[in-house]
């Protein structure tokens, strides 16, 4: 990706906040010295979620898979439900992949689905595991509440309370 030297900013998202974060690269060996940013924009997804299925893939990594339903709040006041499945694979040390989808619905019936990827491990002080990533999202919807989210991009944590399944996620927009 990039050397140390390269690297002028870093995020760090917290589930807690809400603020807008920038990071930004740059790349020394360009001449005309240009710029990459992107910014965390607004909370645009809080759900908490619970599966619902959990299977084994292959016994030899293992690969899981879980489906699980939710609710959610959408910009602050949309009430929502949710449903969807994630792959989880697992890396080296202790890391774990995952790449997932999952369709949103809104109490007045407007749909947006989103496919994610994500990283996360065990935390050792919370006792949980924790994952960060991206989702994509895509909806029909033109004229409605979710309309705006079409063909965006979130960015998202989420926790994961061992003994409970029980997952608390939030998404920022990508702007």
């Amino acid at each position: 990706f990039c050397s140390s030297s390269q690297l002028s900013q870093f995020v760090v998202v917290s589930a807690q906040t809400q603020t807008t974060t920038t990071a930004t690269l740059s790349n020394d060996t360009q001449s005309n010295n240009n710029n990459l940013t992107a910014t965390l924009g607004d909370l645009i997804i809080d759900g908490v979620d619970k599966p619902t299925v959990i299977r084994v893939l292959d016994a030899n990594g293992p690969i899981l898979e879980k489906s699980y339903t939710g609710n959610a709040t959408i910009m602050g006041n949309i009430s929502a439900t949710y449903f969807g499945t994630l792959t989880t694979h697992p890396r080296s040390e202790g890391f774990t992949y995952s790449e997932g989808k999952a369709v949103i619905t809104t109490e007045d019936g407007e749909m947006i689905t989103h496919t994610s990827q994500g990283m996360g491990g065990f935390d050792i002080q919370t006792e949980k595991i924790k994952n960060h990533g991206s989702t994509f999202f895509s909806t029909n919807s033109t004229g409605g509440k979710l309309g705006f989210l079409n063909n965006m991009i979130g960015i998202w944590v989420d926790e994961i309370d061992l003994s409970t399944g029980i997952a608390h996620a939030k998404t920022w927009l990508l702007e």
